[in-house]
């Protein structure tokens, strides 16, 4: 069994995320779930099983890469979901620096529905 090590997922994953978001946002989908990216990523890099819990850092990865190309780019990481469109708690860092607002790193203490507002559109207005 081929196995895996975050640093892998973190640099060879990004680009097939980032294929995925591109053809869903073509699609009219509201997000990729973690669950997606995992099977993407398990048939791209021919690894047999990836915890989709580790898919954080993939998109964290994106994020931050983006970013510092252009530091105004979307937070397109938000699109990047658990099955019920929520993104993770790694998204908190993400939001509340773009926010400036520093209770949002707290995710687990923000309102559900706002977590579900930001997931499905990506911000807060």
């Amino acid at each position: 069994m081929p196995t895996y090590t975050l640093e892998q997922l973190a640099d060879e994953g990004p680009q097939f995320a980032m294929a995925m978001l591109i053809k869903c946002i073509e699609n009219g989908e509201p997000f990729v779930t973690y669950g997606a990216i995992c099977n993407e990523l398990e048939y791209q890099l021919e690894i047999e099983k990836i915890f989709p819990t580790q898919i954080g850092r993939v998109a964290g990865t994106l994020m931050s890469s983006i970013l510092e190309i252009e530091p105004d780019a979307p937070l397109i990481n938000v699109l990047i979901t658990r099955p019920n469109g929520i993104p993770g708690v790694g998204v908190s860092e993400y939001i509340a620096e773009r926010y400036n607002n520093n209770a949002l790193r707290d995710w687990d203490n923000v309102a559900i529905n706002e977590r579900k507002k930001i997931g499905l559109f990506g911000n807060l207005r």
